[in-house]
């Protein structure tokens, strides 16, 4: 079975999250990993912190666990006519936009030969 959870390192004085990597820092909003494996993965890169290896970055830290919720279903269905609606319309906006900007061009085209060439009664 998959795993349900989503895992973040949180450093407990200031409540902020690793950005993971060899280099964290950490922020409000950090990383999340989907298995505890891939944080025991990212922690054993540091385990050589005796000089040889990373300095240990995880001082007053601890790992939350976060559980998946399922919230609710969306038919895909509804979402394919849905994305394919606003794709039409965004289309049909950019031709519109378009139409105006060369008729605007004609316009002032036709402007610019009616002072070249006026009317000679």
């Amino acid at each position: 079975m998959a795993d349900t959870n989503v895992y973040r390192i949180r450093h407990k004085p200031t409540g902020l999250f690793s950005t993971g990597g060899t280099g964290p820092r950490f922020t409000k909003k950090g990383k999340s990993w989907s298995c505890l494996a891939h944080v025991r993965l990212h922690l054993a890169q540091f385990k050589w912190s005796n000089g040889n290896g990373w300095a240990w970055p995880y001082k007053d830290c601890e790992v939350v666990t976060y559980g998946y919720v399922e919230t609710g279903v969306v038919d895909i269905e509804v979402e394919r006519t849905r994305t394919a609606d606003r794709q039409a319309e965004k289309a049909s906006e950019q031709t519109r936009k378009r139409q105006e900007e060369l008729e605007a061009g004609e316009r002032a085209q036709l402007a610019y030969l009616k002072r070249k060439y006026p009317d000679k009664p």
